[in-house]
């Protein structure tokens, strides 16, 4: 069972996820019809895209790791 401290700090980043995603998207559709744009660089942006989510999640599960083990050790 998560506590309310943790279950913020995933709902923020989550939604930091969902904004940072809309906000590319628009970036890439955007690209894609007013400049051309290289697949190639378009293919780059969708990975670092995912990868800075995933990035994300992980530091979240670290966090509340750590946290089970300083819950724990008291």
């Amino acid at each position: 069972m998560l506590s309310l401290r943790e279950n913020k700090l995933l709902s923020l980043v989550i939604l930091g996820n969902v904004i940072n995603s809309s906000i590319c998207c628009f970036f890439i559709v955007f690209l894609v019809k007013e400049i051309k744009v290289n697949f190639y660089i378009l293919s780059i942006v969708i990975i670092l895209l995912i990868a800075s989510a995933m990035l994300q999640i992980i530091m979240v599960k670290k966090v509340y790791n750590n946290n089970k083990k300083n819950k724990r050790q008291k």
